[in-house]
């Protein structure tokens, strides 16, 4: 059987232990609130800013982990030592005062040095364009890599046949830069003209969907060759220059061909063949004898014996045809495309 003394002993024993382990808590809960009244409400903080971003900071002689631009702290109230450091850069270094439960905010620009250089990759669409930095013409056309160039302000001058030149100036800082550069064309008018009229008109050897006389407007600039032809006309062709503001007159008087034989006159039309057997007019470009005369329908006067058509259709098989043209007569002919063709 336990002592009863013993027993009311422990008691009063365990009771100090409780005690004791109070007392503690509350020592370090306020040790913990001291520290936080005087390091945290009663410090300030440091905001580090500049131009350019990405320089080191050192406080007190001590590297800071973050570049600019940085927040740093908490730091007790007083005086330190500031200084930056950037590549290409001049070091910045200042004494600065950390105020009390506030923040310092200091921007710096940072100067260049004097023997810093960069360089330049400049582009242009269109590429091949010529380049002059300041007064020095570039040897290469666009795109370039320009080394060794001297930081600051570049005047630029860039040109292209065709396109508006582009005169302006850059700031260059001391890495590596890229420019690009959009070259705008130049525009003029052209117009077309045959004897006689309703000529087709090839433009670099496109064949448009108009005929003579036609005006294009706002062409871009440049070198453009023009042909036109008309059945029972030989086929002319001219190169002409389009300048910027202008309007180009290109006039073609139409050879009639010779024939022993004598002449004849075909139209052919064309038309797409749906599966319920409905016709659709459609435009085939007409080649005949080997050479591109232009689209159906259309009536296509040609010299008499026997020729061959062929219809060109995107998107379907070619359509052939031989033909005889008799002197003095017009025959007719009907290209028909359909699904089951293709």
């Amino acid at each position: 059987m336990q002592n009863p003394n013993k027993m009311y002993n422990a008691a009063p024993e365990l009771n100090r232990g409780w005690v004791k382990k109070g007392a503690v808590t509350v020592v370090v809960c306020f040790s913990c609130f001291m520290a936080y009244q005087l390091y945290f409400t009663k410090s300030g903080f440091l905001f580090v800013e500049s131009a350019p971003v990405g320089a080191e900071i050192l406080v007190n002689g001590k590297q800071i982990p973050q570049l600019t631009p940085a927040l740093i702290g908490p730091l007790r109230p007083g005086k330190y030592s500031v200084i930056l450091k950037h590549e290409q850069y001049q070091t910045w270094d200042s004494e600065i005062k950390v105020p009390r439960r506030d923040t310092l905010w200091i921007t710096p620009e940072l100067l260049i040095k004097n023997d810093a250089v960069t360089s330049l990759h400049l582009t242009t669409e269109p590429a091949g364009a010529m380049v002059r930095i300041d007064s020095a013409v570039q040897a290469s056309s666009t795109p370039m890599f320009v080394r060794n160039l001297e930081p600051g302000n570049r005047n630029l001058h860039i040109s292209m046949p065709g396109f508006a030149d582009i005169d302006t100036v850059v700031f260059l800082l001391p890495r590596e830069e890229n420019l690009t550069f959009m070259l705008e064309h130049l525009r003029g008018d052209l117009t077309i003209n045959s004897i006689p009229a309703q000529a087709s008109i090839w433009l670099d050897g496109r064949l448009l969907s108009a005929k003579t006389p036609h005006r294009i407007s706002e062409i871009n600039s440049g070198d453009y060759t023009i042909e036109t032809a008309k059945n029972g006309f030989k086929k002319l062709r001219k190169t002409v220059h389009v300048r910027s503001g202008k309007t180009v007159a290109v006039n073609f008087n139409l050879a009639a061909k010779k024939s022993k034989t004598g002449f004849g006159k075909i139209l052919l039309r064309a038309a797409i063949v749906t599966e319920n057997d409905r016709e659709r007019t459609t435009f085939p470009a007409i080649i005949i004898d080997g050479e591109l005369q232009g689209q159906a329908p259309s009536t296509f006067t040609l010299p008499a014996g026997t020729h061959k058509i062929v219809a060109r259709l995107n998107g379907f098989p070619n359509q052939e045809k031989m033909i005889t043209i008799v002197a003095n007569r017009t025959i007719q002919h009907k290209f028909e495309f359909s699904k089951s063709s293709r």
